[in-house]
C-alpha cells in the first residue's frame, strides 16, 4: 500500500507531504483546487509521461517520490527478475529536469521510465474518468475478464507464442515473395552465369593478352631487330665480342711492363662474359618470337570477347567480371535453396500456429468459465448501486484468425431499465451508468487480484442521493482488502472514509499553490455539511453531515 507521498515543484504544488493510511482514504476540495494535480504526482512515480511544462518553477527540477509497504504481496521475484534491491518499504523516485529529461529511481537505484510503468502496475490502478471510457473498448473488456478469470500466466505464454507466430508469418511470406521473384529471375541469372562461366576467365588475363598481342603483331620486325643485334655482337666480321677479345690479347702481352693494364684486363674478361650472355639470351628471344596468324586471331577473338563483357557489364578489369560470377552464382544456389528455407520456415510456423492454438484454446476455455461468475458479481454490485433493474452480459465470440490477445472477442452488453433489450454498453450506457458499471468492475477486480492500492477519481460522475451512499458502501467495502482513495464531491461517499485530507488552494499577489491537509473530526463535519448545503453551512446541514458520519 501507499505510505507516503512527497511532491515538490509539480504543477501548483511548492512542497508536500501526506501520510496515507489504510482502508478508504476520502479527498475533497473544490473544483480546480488541485486534487487531479495529486494523481498526476501519483502517475509519474508509477511510470506515466513526464513533461517540463508540469514544473511549477521551470529554473528547478521536479521531484515526486512515493514510499509503499509492499510486505502483503509477493513482488520478490519482480525485484529480482529486474535485478533490483528489494525492500518491504520500497522507495519510488522520479525526477523530471527543467530541459525536461526525466529519471526514475527504485531504492535509490535507478530504473527504465518502461520497467517503472510495470512495477507501477502491480501497485496502484489509477482510475480517472478518461478510463471510465475505456470501459467502452473490447480491449478493456476482454482484460476485465482476463483479470478475473486470472489469464495472466497463460496470457504471458500466448503473447510469447504470438509473437514468434507473426514473426515466422512475416518471414515466410517475405521468403515467398523473394522465391517469386527469383523464379522470374533465374533464366536471366542463369543466361549471364554460363556466359562469364564459359569465358573461363582469368585475373589479369587482359594484361598478358595484350603483351602476347603486342609481340604477335610485330614478330617479323622484332626477329630482324634481334637478329641485327647478333650480328653485330657475334656474327659479323668484325663483331663486337671478337674485337675485344682482341683488345684483352693484347694488355695482356703488356701486363708484366705495364701491370695497370692487368685490371683493364680484367674488365675486358667481364664485359665479353656480359656481352656473350646478352647474345645468347636475344638468341633465345628469337627462337620464341614467332610469326603465327592464328594465334594472333585467337588472341584477337579472346581480347574482343573479354573487352565486349567488361563493356556489357560496365566494369574495368576481369576481376569484377570474376566477383559477378561468383555472385551470380550464389545467387542461383541461393534460389534453389529458398525453398529448402520456406520448407523450414513453413514446418516451425506450423509447430508454432499448433502450440499457439492450444494455448488460445486454453484462454477461451478459462474466459468461458469465468462469464457466468463475472456476470453474477457485477450484476449483484449493480443492484446493490441502485441499478436494480439492469442486466449485464458478456458475450464471447470466436475468431477466425489469431488476435494479439488470443482467439476471442468480448462485448459487454448492458441495459439499465426492465423491458429494454441489452445492446453494446458503449451504445446503451449514460454516464452515470458508465461511473457505476465501472465501480461494480473495479470492486469485482480487486477482490479477484488484490492490487495493494486503488484510486478513483470522480467515481460517483453522474449519481447522487441513495445511490451515492450505496457506491460509498461498495468503496467502504473495497477497502477492507485493499487500500482505496477517491476523489469526490459527494457528501455521502465522503462520510464513509477512514481518513478524510482537503485539498486547497492559496493565492498570494504573486502566485497560486495548492496544499493539502488532514482533517479532523470537527472538520470532516464542517466539510461533509459544506458539500451537502453549499458555502453557507445550515444548522440542518451540520445535523446531516453528523448523521452520516455515524451511520
Amino acid at each position: 500500500m501507499l505510505k507516503k507521498l512527497l511532491v515538490s515543484n509539480y504543477a501548483l504544488i511548492d512542497s508536500l507531504e501526506i501520510t496515507w493510511d489504510k482502508g478508504l482514504t476520502i479527498i475533497t476540495g473544490e473544483t480546480g483546487a488541485g486534487k487531479s494535480i495529486l494523481l498526476g504526482a501519483l502517475g509519474l512515480v508509477v511510470g506515466q509521461r513526464a513533461d517540463s511544462n508540469t514544473l511549477k518553477n521551470k529554473e528547478i527540477k521536479c521531484i515526486v517520490e512515493a514510499e509503499f509497504d509492499l510486505s502483503r504481496f509477493d513482488l520478490v521475484p519482480f525485484f529480482e527478475t529486474k535485478d533490483w534491491e528489494y525492500s518491504k518499504n520500497t522507495i519510488i523516485r522520479r525526477e523530471i529536469a527543467p530541459t525536461g529529461k526525466s529519471r526514475a529511481f527504485v531504492n535509490d537505484s535507478p530504473v527504465g521510465v518502461s520497467d517503472l510503468k510495470e512495477l507501477g502496475e502491480k501497485l496502484i490502478d489509477i482510475h480517472s474518468q478518461h478510463e471510465t471510457l475505456l470501459l467502452t473498448e473490447n480491449l478493456f473488456q476482454l482484460k476485465t475478464l482476463d483479470v478475473f478469470a486470472k489469464n495472466n500466466t497463460l496470457l504471458i505464454q500466448y503473447k510469447q507464442n504470438y509473437a514468434q507466430y507473426k514473426e515466422l508469418t512475416e518471414a515466410v511470406e517475405e521468403l515467398k515473395q523473394r522465391n517469386q521473384k527469383a523464379l522470374l529471375d533465374i533464366d536471366y541469372l542463369s543466361f549471364q552465369f554460363k556466359e562469364l562461366n564459359e569465358a573461363k576467365l582469368k585475373e589479369n588475363e587482359t594484361d598478358e593478352l595484350e603483351i602476347e598481342q603486342k609481340i604477335l603483331t610485330h614478330a617479323e620486325e622484332i626477329k630482324q631487330a634481334l637478329a641485327s643485334v647478333l650480328h653485330l655482337l657475334q656474327d659479323s666480321e668484325n663483331n663486337v665480342i671478337s674485337v675485344l677479345a682482341q683488345s684483352k690479347n693484347i694488355f695482356s702481352t703488356i701486363e708484366n711492363k705495364l701491370t695497370e693494364t692487368a685490371a683493364l684486363t680484367e674488365r675486358l674478361k667481364s664485359t665479353i662474359v656480359e656481352l656473350q650472355d646478352i647474345a645468347f639470351e636475344t638468341e633465345k628471344l628469337s627462337e620464341k618470337v614467332q610469326f603465327n596468324p592464328q594465334r594472333l586471331e585467337e588472341i584477337n577473338e579472346r581480347v574482343s570477347l573479354l573487352f565486349g563483357l567488361l563493356q556489357k557489364h560496365r566494369f574495368k578489369t576481369i576481376e569484377e567480371l570474376i566477383q559477378l560470377k561468383e555472385k551470380l552464382q550464389n545467387d542461383i544456389l541461393g534460389i534453389s535453396s529458398l525453398e529448402n528455407e520456406i520448407f523450414e520456415k513453413e514446418m516451425a510456423l506450423n509447430k508454432c500456429t499448433s502450440e499457439l492454438n492450444n494455448v488460445a484454446n486454453a484462454l477461451s476455455k478459462s474466459r468461458s468459465k469465468a462469464i457466468n461468475e463475472l456476470e453474477n458479481a457485477i450484476s449483484k454490485i449493480l443492484l446493490q448501486i441502485g441499478l436494480v433493474n439492469a442486466t449485464f452480459t458478456i458475450y464471447m465470440e470466436a475468431s477466425t484468425e489469431f488476435l494479439p490477445n488470443g482467439l476471442d472477442k468480448v462485448t459487454f452488453f448492458f441495459s439499465a431499465n426492465k423491458g429494454v433489450e441489452q445492446s453494446p454498453l458503449q451504445k446503451v450506457a449514460s454516464g452515470g451508468e458508465l461511473s457505476r458499471v465501472m465501480l461494480a468492475i473495479k470492486s469485482v477486480i480487486a477482490q479477484s487480484s488484490l492490487l495493494p492500492t486503488i484510486i478513483f477519481d470522480e467515481i460517483d460522475t453522474g449519481i447522487s442521493g441513495e445511490t451515492a451512499d450505496k457506491t460509498g458502501n461498495i468503496l467502504k467495502e473495497m477497502a477492507n482488502n485493499i487500500q482505496v482513495i477517491a476523489i469526490t464531491h459527494q457528501a455521502q461517499i465522503a462520510a464513509k472514509g477512514n481518513t478524510h485530507l482537503f485539498v486547497y488552494k492559496e493565492t498570494t499577489e504573486s502566485s497560486t499553490r495548492s496544499l493539502i491537509r488532514k482533517l479532523n473530526s470537527q472538520e470532516r463535519i464542517e466539510e461533509i455539511a459544506k458539500m451537502l448545503s453549499g458555502e453557507k453551512v445550515s444548522k440542518a446541514a451540520i445535523e446531516n453531515a453528523k448523521q452520516l458520519l455515524k451511520n
